[in-house]
């Protein structure tokens, strides 16, 4: 992060800390007090949302399905085991 002065290790994720807090607000202050900008992101992640939605919910669904699949016969195998 500094080429001229040497700093300890521990210093560097504070330093970022710092800058991320200095220079990481002003596009918050862009979109709350720019209607054409808020407008624009609003239309921009909906349009992301409604195109990837499908790929999202398929992706989720199947995660979900083996898992109950999964779920399903370990119980199944317990019961088989007990009995």
């Amino acid at each position: 992060m500094n080429e001229l002065i040497s700093m300890p290790q521990f210093m560097n994720p504070i330093a970022q800390v710092f800058k991320i807090a200095v220079h990481g607000d002003t596009p918050l202050v862009y979109l709350c007090l720019n209607a054409s900008l808020r407008h624009a992101v609003f239309d921009l992640v909906t349009s992301f949302a409604k195109k990837y939605k499908e790929i999202i919910q398929r992706h989720t669904t199947s995660r979900v399905s083996h898992a109950n699949t999964y779920t399903t016969q370990q119980s199944d195998r317990q019961l088989n085991i007990m009995v």
